[in-house]
């Protein structure tokens, strides 16, 4: 299968997802979602080949799991970090 086609079926289901979160009101649950959907995204850009997009999905994929089991504000600072460094 064209990597172009398994990477538009990705972001069909990072619509899911998406859109999916909306229909919660359960804090991790909608985290969860926001994982799940980033996830699917990062792997979107992987198939394209848009390395920076990949890794920024990656890293906001990453913070949404950690958002899932931590709150705290000063949790946030490395992943501004390491977004600015991918970018």
């Amino acid at each position: 299968m064209d990597h172009f086609v398994i990477s538009q079926a990705l972001l069909c289901v990072t619509i899911v997802f998406d859109i999916a979160s909306f229909q919660f009101k359960n804090r991790r649950i909608i985290l969860l979602c926001f994982f799940i959907a980033a996830a699917f995204n990062s792997a979107h850009f992987f198939f394209l080949q848009q390395w920076t997009g990949a890794g920024l999905m990656a890293i906001g994929s990453l913070r949404y799991l950690i958002s899932i089991f931590i709150t705290s504000q000063k949790a946030a600072i490395p992943f501004m970090m390491f977004a600015v460094v991918t970018a």
